[in-house]
């Protein structure tokens, strides 16, 4: 599972830096399209809203995280 890392110090396994293209609130979730270097195009990270996250805007600068169980890779064909 992706997850946005709001802040300097959350850490993940992985990481890389992306960039809120569209951020899109549904009740007590926000969808989030980033943009990331190497992605043609943008990846969705879902996030549960919870009490003081807030919420990023389109433009938004950010670091998206993931750990080794949360890829899997497909053969392209």
């Amino acid at each position: 599972m992706l997850t946005v890392l709001f802040e300097d110090g959350e850490r993940a396994a992985h990481e890389t830096d992306g960039e809120i293209v569209e951020a899109v609130y549904y009740g007590d979730m926000t969808y989030y399209e980033v943009s990331v270097a190497g992605s043609e195009k943008p990846v969705t990270v879902s996030m549960r809203n919870t009490a003081g996250r807030r919420v990023l805007q389109s433009g938004a600068r950010t670091r998206i995280g993931w750990g080794p169980e949360s890829v899997v890779l497909l053969p392209r064909g």
